[in-house]
């Protein structure tokens, strides 16, 4: 049996303090309309489930709509990518989208 190396990275803070320079405003739900993209994976509908309750009680959004990737196109195949006139619904409805990633 050969054995064989595996290098471990762990990445460190810089020792140095470097100033922000990027933008410090926060976008603020308050009032808004919240769409919720679920991926179609299986804990997906949980976890959206679970999103819109911090985000009805912790920010004051004005309505979160929940929305699931249909994970197929019209002809029936399998596919990931979500057909154009899917997203423009919710675009229609949503002032920002939450969505998740797959695997």
């Amino acid at each position: 049996m050969s054995m064989q190396k595996v290098e471990v990275i762990l990445p460190r803070p810089s020792e140095q303090a470097v100033a922000w320079h990027g933008d410090d405003t926060l976008y603020d739900p308050r009032g808004k309309s919240i769409a919720i993209l679920e991926n179609g994976w299986g804990s997906s509908r949980d976890m959206a489930v679970a999103m819109e309750q911090v985000l009805r009680a912790g920010y004051g959004v004005l309505d979160v709509v929940h929305f699931r990737n249909p994970r197929e196109d019209e002809a029936g195949n399998k596919s990931s990518a979500a057909p154009p006139e899917f997203l423009e619904g919710i675009v229609a409805v949503a002032d920002f989208v939450v969505t998740g990633l797959g695997n």
